[in-house]
């Protein structure tokens, strides 16, 4: 059943607001009708190797709210945190405070790695490196599924884990309704 938690998101006027996992989902399913409501969706829909298939639209748009969800918590997190995103090739973009510039680095591969960095750490402490940040957990994204379990992995550190809860409760939201609206359109076809 979903709760009437609220999530960081673009409502369709374009202004930002708590939205529910309800309003999300609707955004997901009529965001190529109605217009993108994030300017991000807007660039990656953009792409030339996107596929433009309805079938993928909405899975696609689900998962982005997903990822959307962890890097705004986490970037608008007091501790200054900030995000690397490696695409399995290489990185796409360094410990980047930018909600936009770390979005239109996600999705170009089948799986990312999000790590995040806390600022000012000694970098002579093993864990630290160089330029003074500390790595404080990493979530494996993996796209292509049912959209909703697009964070497949993530690291167990109490600092990281609360990082994700709001994420992975949006998850857990849609992966009902998505669930309520197949169920809903086997019936119609049944009928």
């Amino acid at each position: 059943m979903t709760s009437q938690a609220t999530y960081n998101a673009i409502a369709g006027n374009g202004c930002e607001r708590e939205l529910t996992a309800t309003e999300i989902f609707t955004n997901c399913q009529s965001g190529a009708i109605l217009g993108f409501a994030e300017p991000d969706d807007q660039a990656y829909f953009a792409q030339p190797y996107v596929a433009r298939c309805p079938e993928l639209f909405e899975r696609q748009m689900i998962e982005r709210a997903i990822v959307r969800q962890v890097v705004r918590d986490v970037l608008n997190a007091p501790e200054g945190y900030a995000i690397s995103i490696h695409d399995g090739e290489g990185f796409a973009i360094r410990r980047s405070r930018d909600v936009e510039a770390v979005m239109r680095h996600i999705m170009s591969t089948d799986e990312d790695r999000l790590i995040v960095y806390a600022p000012g750490e000694d970098a002579s402490k093993p864990w630290g490196n160089a330029d003074g940040w500390r790595r404080i957990g990493t979530l494996l994204l993996v796209y292509g599924n049912d959209g909703w379990d697009v964070m497949a992995d993530s690291s167990e550190a109490p600092e990281f884990t609360a990082l994700l809860e709001r994420a992975e409760a949006l998850a857990d939201e849609l992966s009902e309704l998505v669930a309520r609206d197949s169920a809903a359109t086997v019936n119609l076809q049944g009928s």
